[in-house]
């Protein structure tokens, strides 16, 4: 289901079970989203 960039963002973001997302953009470029609890347990 293909949805837009800031309806998926607010979908990802009100979800408590999505630590990390890929969004794939049509100027080929990938991007990398994760929640604040994903980032600290990377960088800790």
């Amino acid at each position: 289901m293909a949805m837009g960039l800031e309806k998926t963002l607010d979908f990802i973001s009100n979800r408590d079970d999505i630590d990390i997302f890929l969004i794939y953009s049509n100027d080929s470029k990938l991007e990398t989203f994760s929640s604040d609890y994903f980032k600290n347990y990377i960088l800790n």
